[in-house]
């Protein structure tokens, strides 16, 4: 997509603005074509909390539901039980990160989103072209 964060933050926006956490792994290379900074900066803006990696994600979502103290002995992480609501999880791309999620009976969406024009970045400028002049 040319520009993933355009179509995602305003629904980022609409959740953090009701009150719901989001945290996002956002990856890329500063070669991507759609600016991984740029990217980046607008789902900051959205309100989401954005790491480049797992371990950080998680270490965020750790914190955000285990007070301080609360850790096990000997684990990084919360023990599940610890945590107060539901977790969810919404996966855009790649559906294997969705199907590990529920093999371990997270809740979880997957959104099944594929490159516009099947990635050539030719034909989705013409087909973003389009849209804009509908």
């Amino acid at each position: 997509h040319p520009d993933p964060a355009a179509e995602l933050s305003p629904e980022v926006e609409k959740a953090t603005s009701g009150g719901i956490p989001v945290v996002m792994m956002v990856i890329g290379t500063d070669e991507d074509p759609q600016d991984l900074e740029k990217q980046i900066n607008a789902f900051q803006q959205a309100g989401a909390a954005v790491f480049g990696s797992v371990s950080e994600a998680v270490t965020k979502v750790a914190e955000m539901v285990s007070p301080a103290g609360d850790l096990r002995p000997g684990l990084k992480y919360p023990d599940p039980e610890m945590v107060n609501g539901p977790l969810a999880a919404v996966n855009v791309g790649l559906e294997s990160f969705y199907e590990s999620l529920a093999a371990q009976g997270a809740e979880a969406v997957h959104v099944d989103w594929r490159p516009p024009a099947g990635g050539n970045e030719k034909l989705a400028g013409i087909l973003a072209k389009l849209k804009s002049s509908a």
